[in-house]
């Protein structure tokens, strides 16, 4: 069984409110400040109570710092750096995945913080970020995430509000810039729009963009349990809530297979430029996949064939934009039989940030992984260095991941 959560972000995102859901989806705050307090040396209290939001019931998260003077909880006031938040989160008595989690999300803000001022991310000092009640958000997901068991999250289109903040530099337009960087390194969707307001923080945009992705349920799913997290702001036009769905994901059987349907013509009079955007409007359209083929022809013209994959069902579909949209004057069409593992993300952390790895599983049983090239590509420019180099690391801390 796999356990997926899917969010419904009506208000966005920020660090309290998804502990605040995973807390809501049965993880204790008591269970987590006994946790948390043996990893964080800040005095802190959580937390969890219940609130409203535009008529919407839900529960809130907070997050009071005890090392404040009395009525200045949840302060900024006391920032770290990377590397003394990195040996924080070493030294500490916490499980590998839940340690590899909070690290890979420390590490990708550090490397946007440190892109977004011209330094190294090692030289980052984080304030806001380095604040307990941050500590308190990034372990804590990390360990509710852990306890939950879940497999993977569906963070559906993310609103990320609009005008401007305040921070330690100045007035600066929303969203954050470190913001928009974890939702780059994420390939998270999102909105602008929303309220004027930063309805999505750094530290939500990173953790969600750390977490594994999952696709959407479908009709097989048992959905086990819903929870509201009522952030700490109103908003005018919309409640400000962050809803999680829990559903549990039967197995796949050991033979199930899936058809599909396989199109190719062979074309001799297009130009480059025509083909490769018939391959993007075809994919655009929802097919599987679409490739080409170098072949020659008779006459013993070079030639192309263009190939689409697409669901059992959508032939016609797909055979009727295939001659509108090239030169072609015929389609061959063939029912295939295919078996494919399943996709999921995890994040390992390197000395050139936090490196995706995608993950082949079939009946439980994991095929292959293999870190995403993109990732590493954009690390190694970074970095002044080859992109095998981060491709090796990333896959060296991997192996010591599993291995643990």
């Amino acid at each position: 069984m796999k356990r997926i959560l899917v969010l419904d972000s009506v208000g966005g995102a920020s660090g309290d409110m998804i502990l605040g859901l995973l807390a809501g989806l049965g993880v204790a705050p008591e269970v987590l400040q006994t946790e948390l307090e043996a990893v964080i040396p800040d005095r802190f209290r959580l937390t969890l109570e219940p609130a409203q939001s535009h008529g919407i019931s839900g529960l809130r998260m907070n997050i009071e710092s005890l090392e404040a003077p009395a009525g200045e909880g949840h302060n900024h006031h006391h920032g770290r750096d990377w590397r003394g938040i990195r040996a924080l989160i070493e030294r500490a008595p916490l499980e590998p995945p839940v340690r590899e989690m909070a690290l890979a999300v420390f590490a990708m803000l550090a490397e946007a913080e440190g892109a977004i001022h011209g330094v190294p991310a090692e030289k980052v000092h984080f304030h806001e970020i380095g604040a307990v009640d941050s500590l308190v958000d990034i372990i804590g997901c990390a360990l509710a995430f852990r306890k939950l068991r879940l497999d993977g999250v569906v963070t559906g289109v993310l609103p990320t509000g609009y005008g401007t903040f305040h921070c330690a530099h100045g007035v600066y337009p929303l969203p954050a810039p470190a913001t928009l960087a974890m939702l780059e390194k994420g390939h998270l969707r999102h909105e602008s729009g929303g309220e004027p307001a930063e309805m999505l923080t750094p530290t939500g945009a990173a953790l969600l963009a750390a977490w594994p992705v999952a696709e959407m349920p479908g009709g097989e799913a048992k959905l086990l349990q819903t929870a509201n997290s009522i952030g700490h702001r109103e908003y005018r036009s919309r409640p400000n809530l962050l809803r999680g769905r829990l559903y549990e994901i039967p197995d796949a059987p050991p033979n199930e297979a899936e058809f599909l349907w396989q199109l190719e013509c062979n074309i001799d009079d297009a130009t480059p430029e025509i083909l490769a955007e018939a391959v993007g409007f075809l994919l655009s359209c929802g097919a599987a996949d679409v490739w080409q083929e170098a072949i020659v022809m008779k006459k013993n013209r070079l030639a192309a064939k263009l190939c689409v994959l697409c669901p059992d069902g959508e032939q016609e579909k797909f055979s009727e934009l295939l001659l509108r949209r090239t030169t072609s004057f015929g389609v061959r069409m063939h029912r295939l039989e295919r078996r494919k593992l399943t996709p999921e993300f995890h994040t390992v952390n390197t000395e050139y940030g936090a490196i995706r790895i995608k993950i082949g599983r079939r009946n439980g049983e994991i095929y292959t992984m293999s870190p995403e090239f993109e990732d590493c590509r954009r690390a190694a420019e970074q970095a002044g260095v080859a992109v095998r180099t981060v491709y090796r690391r990333a896959e060296a801390a991997n192996e010591e991941l599993f291995s643990e």
